[in-house]
């Protein structure tokens, strides 16, 4: 299917969260239309807050993103579809209420993209590295080829399965639900691109909105010092701007050779430890009201056992990632200015 241009049309969920509300920013700078679906009208605000005067932004209500038929009439319309909305995170310990929300919500906006008399052509998903990373004991640099095994594990396991095996399985099984629909029932009718980064650091963009999970992880590991499992500080941590994955969002849309790819969203890596030491390394950064952390800096330092090679991203979206020293000062800057 051809790639689009704006003005076209362009159906985004999840657009209230941390990388969807740059999606939307950067689709409406570069002249798209966009419709934002959104659980309550109320939800919307601080989206019409932020664009008021800067392009073509409507609303749809779609209370429950899981329930079937959700999507049918906000999809109807539109060229194209960004899918960022990811459900709730489930509290129990049953499998089941972490993969049925993520595989449901993500099938009913597949489905009704697929419908007769639908004018999608182009379908961007944002899944993630945990559907393509897993655990290992030597180091291993993953690429688009490669899946995480944690359905498989959640099977054997069931309800004694660690919560983030529950969540990858949740993630995985959704791009491969997303992925052989659109195979078996929607060739020809619109390209199906799977979007995968790993932990998104950055600016966050609304200020009346909350940081992400990973700049509230972020801050809490590297700033305050929370994490003090020796493990997990020498662990390797691969990251992407989030400014970057959300111009890899649009490039998805408007590239040609992007239609149907599978694409890893990676800048670099690094560990924990070394993300503090580097914060404590920067001059002239904006002032937090906590002190900054030391870490653990008398741990022993490890190989990063898993890295993502991030080659097809640049060839296929045609662009450069930013600096890593730039994702972290702006991001501190954002903090400070709101208060952290």
């Amino acid at each position: 299917m051809p790639a689009l241009a704006p003005p076209s049309k362009i159906l985004v969920t999840g657009g209230t969260g941390y990388i969807g509300s740059w999606v939307i920013h950067f689709l409406l700078e570069q002249g798209f239309k966009v419709r934002a679906a959104v659980r309550s009208i109320e939800k919307a605000e601080p989206l019409k807050e932020q664009f008021e005067g800067k392009g073509e932004l409507e609303f749809v209500v779609v209370e429950d993103f899981i329930k079937e038929g959700a999507f049918d009439s906000a999809a109807v319309g539109v060229d194209g579809v960004v899918h960022l909305a990811s459900p709730l995170t489930a509290k129990s310990d049953d499998p089941d209420d972490f993969i049925k929300p993520a595989v449901g919500g993500t099938m009913n906006l597949v489905k009704a993209a697929a419908l007769p008399g639908s004018t999608v052509k182009r379908f961007v998903f944002t899944s993630s590295t945990a559907t393509v990373s897993r655990t290992l004991d030597t180091p291993k640099v993953f690429d688009e080829s490669d899946w995480s095994v944690d359905p498989e594990l959640v099977e054997k396991q069931g309800r004694s399965a660690p919560w983030m095996v529950k969540y990858r399985a949740s993630k995985t099984l959704a791009e491969k639900a997303a992925r052989a629909y659109v195979d078996e029932n929607a060739a020809g009718k619109f390209d199906l691109v799977v979007l995968n980064p790993p932990f998104v650091f950055g600016p966050p963009l609304i200020r009346s909105l909350p940081v992400g999970t990973s700049v509230d992880w972020w801050f809490g590991a590297v700033i305050k010092g929370t994490q003090t499992d020796p493990g997990v500080m020498a662990s390797a941590v691969s990251y992407v701007d989030v400014r970057d994955v959300a111009r890899a969002h649009v490039l998805s849309l408007t590239r040609p050779d992007a239609g149907g790819e599978r694409i890893i969203l990676a800048a670099g890596a690094t560990s924990w430890q070394e993300a503090v030491e580097f914060v404590g390394s920067l001059e002239d950064t904006a002032p937090l009201k906590e002190e900054k952390a030391r870490g653990l800096p008398d741990i022993e330092r490890v190989p990063y056992l898993v890295r993502y090679n991030s080659e097809k991203s640049k060839r296929v979206l045609g662009f450069e990632y930013r600096k890593y020293e730039d994702t972290i000062r702006d991001m501190i800057k954002e903090l400070s200015e709101r208060g952290f």
